[in-house]
């Protein structure tokens, strides 16, 4: 002061450096899929992570994970676009931050086969009745999807005699090995209709697979 002593005023105060943004980015890609777990990291610049909280449309969920994980879960009926929203705990108030929207797409379909008949080959009656029709995602699909459940199938022999196996349920075919033992040689099997039902819920139909009978 004008006399030379020296005065303290102890304080506390609080400041952030830079403006508050989100981020959010998807862990797997830029969009997320029905019927499987989206994984998701989202975080605020400057602000403890318990302090961090979100949200997302269409009546979709959002699931902490813990440290800043989080996996989004979609209706089937949810809409194209998912917009996640991040709130921060700032001096005792929940701000809304800048959030991030994403794509929102069916899985792809798989695909069957039989051995490694895909669309069309050949191999022996006593190889396909012990064979079974196989249902795979694509190979190298960044995200983990359950098997495709199986509603059913036909089959359609067309040789010296046409015979037809409908409504098959079972993806084990020597669950039909009375019916394919009773095929001649030479003949075509086709395994048709192929009906199955996605983790999203979605019926969808699968190509058809042709199968030449060898003697």
């Amino acid at each position: 002061n004008n006399s030379g002593q020296e005065k303290f005023f102890p304080f506390e105060s609080s400041y952030i450096v830079a403006q508050p943004t989100a981020t959010v980015s998807a862990t797997a890609m830029n969009v997320f899929y029905k019927g499987v777990d989206n994984p998701i990291n989202l975080s605020v610049p400057g602000v403890p992570i318990d302090q961090v909280r979100a949200t997302i449309n269409g009546g979709n969920q959002i699931v902490s994970q813990g440290g800043g994980d989080y996996i989004v879960k979609l209706r089937k009926e949810s809409p194209r676009e998912g917009s996640v929203t991040v709130q921060a705990e700032l001096n005792g108030e929940w701000t809304t931050m800048s959030g991030s929207k994403f794509r929102v797409l069916r899985l792809p379909a798989p695909k069957a086969r039989v051995k490694n008949i895909t669309t069309g080959g050949q191999m022996r009656k006593s190889e396909l009745v012990y064979s079974n029709l196989i249902l795979e995602y694509e190979k190298g699909f960044p995200l983990d999807i359950p098997k495709p459940k199986l509603k059913s199938f036909n089959m359609v022999y067309a040789g010296s005699q046409m015979k037809q196996k409908p409504s098959c349920t079972s993806q084990r075919l020597d669950s039909y090995s009375e019916w394919l033992n009773s095929l001649s040689p030479g003949g075509t099997v086709y395994i048709e209709d192929i009906l199955i039902e996605d983790k999203a819920g979605d019926l969808l139909e699968l190509p058809p697979l042709k199968i030449k009978i060898l003697r």
